[in-house]
């Protein structure tokens, strides 16, 4: 994939491009070791094989004893093409596996869930593990959404839009994110090669990338709710669309909340403040790509510190002496 593409992608995606950096990318056609990356022999982003950065990671997360880093291991590999894998290996029993030895942990459960969402086909496994995680935290948004995307994806109707129904009437929207991302830094971090690798990269703006090109179509629980209510006809499918929309306004990060702001703007269900809040919301992540490098990576940190996207947006616009209110003419250049 290009990097123009991916960059492309990255801003429609937002938030996650702005914390992640080298972890999980892949840009580029010229190899770069760690070792180059950390000695400062790299000097664009483009010049970054970002999937080899990605596999050993992956390689060095799979010889950790923790469950949860054997998942993100597992997950990494789902998402990269990296030597040495077994194609046959069952990447779904693996998952249900490690979720297994640690019930009580979410970080553990959502890695687990992602793999799973990553899977093709209507494996009949898949369903009764995300539909578990669900009615573990019944006030989710994010976790009936990710049931409703895996049961579009198997073709289970039915329970495709009963999740749909719980994600309309939940509270909240937390896709636990944050506290992966936070585990697979730490991981890094602990390997003097990709901690200081990391640091140089994210020195080079490399707020620019996201996950994985392909994550934020297919390992976050978004594709199909977005290709659903792009421009639907049928009055059900545009009140399921209104209704899911609801909760993922009410997320600290930011692109949850332009897809739901997004969304509620094409299903015409908007009020004149959400409609405002939602034009002020592409102001400001319009004004990201203003950000000095430091400012980038000081928001970055808070980011990853508070788990609140949005206030530690507003805060590095704020000290960087940007309006935080977009001129009254202003028109983002089409809803998201």
């Amino acid at each position: 994939m290009s990097a123009s593409l991916l960059n492309a992608r990255c801003r429609l995606w937002s938030g996650l491009c702005l914390s992640v950096g080298v972890l999980l990318a892949t840009t580029g056609s010229v190899t770069a070791t760690a070792m180059d990356i950390a000695a400062g022999s790299v000097e664009s982003a483009d010049a970054t094989d970002w999937e080899q950065l990605r596999c050993e990671l992956q390689q060095r997360l799979s010889v950790d004893s923790r469950p949860v880093q054997q998942a993100s291991s597992l997950y990494l590999r789902s998402i990269s093409e990296c030597p040495g894998t077994d194609p046959a290996e069952d990447e779904i029993a693996l998952a249900i596996l490690l979720a297994g030895t640690e019930p009580d942990d979410t970080n553990l459960q959502w890695i687990a869930a992602r793999v799973l969402l990553r899977q093709r086909g209507a494996d009949k496994r898949v369903i009764p593990f995300l539909q578990q995680l669900a009615e573990r935290e019944p006030d989710n948004g994010a976790a009936w959404l990710i049931l409703a995307e895996a049961a579009q994806r198997g073709g289970n109707a039915p329970v495709a839009a009963m999740a749909y129904e719980r994600m309309a009437g939940s509270t909240r929207f937390d896709a636990h994110r944050v506290e992966w991302i936070r585990g697979v830094l730490a991981a890094a971090s602990a390997d003097p090669d990709h901690r200081a690798a990391y640091e140089a990269l994210t020195d080079l703006r490399q707020a620019e990338v996201f996950l994985d090109s392909s994550v934020a179509m297919a390992g976050e629980p978004f594709y199909l709710l977005n290709v659903t209510c792009r421009n639907p006809t049928a009055e059900e499918v545009r009140k399921t669309c209104s209704g899911a929309a609801r909760p993922l306004t009410r997320s600290n990060t930011v692109i949850d909340r332009i897809i739901g702001t997004g969304i509620q703007a094409r299903m015409g269900s908007q009020t004149a403040d959400e409609a405002e809040e939602h034009r002020t919301l592409r102001w400001q992540f319009k004004l990201l790509n203003t950000l000095s490098r430091a400012d980038q990576k000081a928001r970055n940190d808070e980011f990853l510190a508070t788990g609140d996207e949005i206030a530690s947006m507003k805060r590095a616009l704020e000290r960087a002496g940007k309006s935080l209110v977009p001129p009254p003419d202003w028109v983002p250049r089409q809803a998201q």
